[in-house]
């Protein structure tokens, strides 16, 4: 998906995930957990728009926002920094590198959600 988005993305489309990770550091500095949720969605939503695929944009947001529900989260000091991995790489239009940044992304989330199994 990251890939897909560092060649489709358009310059306010970058625009606007930088402003996403600005508010993520924000909240972060502030412990506003809320806040901060609502950038990281923010963050995935822009990155499947970016793609153009309207049913392949509802079907990430759908399996993000499940596992997020009533699960406790940590680790948002990784999840911050990885995002702007992502960014920076999706910014380049740098598929290759957004790829391997989306999957260190993806490979840790289930540590940080609780499960005990990675996400194949």
């Amino acid at each position: 998906m990251a890939a897909l988005a560092a060649n489709r993305i358009s310059n306010v489309d970058i625009a606007d995930l930088r402003t996403c990770i600005n508010m993520m550091e924000r909240e972060f500095e502030k412990d506003h957990h809320e806040e901060f949720e609502k950038a990281d969605r923010k963050f995935h939503e822009l990155l499947a728009v970016a793609i153009g695929n309207k049913v392949l944009n509802q079907f990430v947001m759908l399996l993000r926002d499940s596992l997020w529900r009533d699960i406790p989260y940590t680790g948002r000091k990784e999840t911050l920094e990885e995002h702007q991995q992502i960014y920076e790489a999706v910014a380049r239009k740098d598929a290759e590198a957004a790829q391997e940044a989306m999957i260190i992304h993806l490979d840790n989330v289930p540590g940080r959600i609780g499960m005990k199994h990675k996400i194949d």
